[in-house]
């Protein structure tokens, strides 16, 4: 049997998909050996690497994919990010030199923290009704990844680390900070990447 061949696959309504071989008992599996004494009857078919089973194939994430062009997208998040400035600004000074603030507010979200030695899940955070979510993570010393909702949020501590290194080397990247924030945590690149 050929890939792509299905002329001795059985597509019998009653009897489902027929996955095998006339000559070799399921596909992929090599004939048995006189010597083999009938192992390989309980294992499970093995298939060639062009066949994927669909449900094997189902997506790990649920997120809503976004269709937009990468310019629109980033032509939106600008204006966003530029509508915000300045409140971002006032709160940034009003953090700096008076500290972080507890407020009480009317809504509460979740934010994963990146900070230089550690890495918090799920930290709460109160907003005004009045207020972006990143004014509300200003009153307590975060900034948010995203203009609008942000999931992730950057300890500014950790910004001005970064900004201090970009100061004195201006060859050091974002993407070498973010290795050495994880060899600081013991943390994976890649699983800060899939949460």
């Amino acid at each position: 049997m050929e890939i792509g061949d299905t002329d001795g696959l059985g597509f019998g309504s009653d009897s489902g998909l027929d996955y095998s071989d006339g000559d070799q008992g399921t596909v992929g599996l090599p004939p048995l050996d006189e010597d083999d004494d009938g192992e390989l009857n309980d294992a499970p078919p093995v298939y060639s690497k062009y066949f994927q089973p669909f449900m094997h194939s189902q997506p790990r994430c649920h997120r809503r994919h976004d269709t937009r062009p990468r310019a629109q997208h980033n032509r939106h998040a600008h204006q966003a990010w530029q509508a915000q400035l300045p409140t971002l600004v006032h709160r940034y000074l009003a953090w700096k030199h008076n500290g972080p603030e507890e407020l009480a507010g009317d809504h509460i979200f979740h934010v994963d923290v990146i900070g230089v030695f550690q890495y918090e899940r799920h930290v709460n955070v109160i907003q005004k009704a009045d207020e972006s979510a990143n004014a509300a993570l200003l009153h307590v010393g975060l900034l948010g990844c995203s203009p609008s909702q942000p999931r992730i949020a950057i300890r500014l501590e950790c910004l001005e680390l970064y900004h201090q290194i970009q100061c004195r080397q201006s060859l050091f990247s974002l993407q070498a900070m973010m290795k050495v924030l994880c060899a600081l945590q013991n943390v994976s690149g890649l699983r800060l990447y899939e949460d």
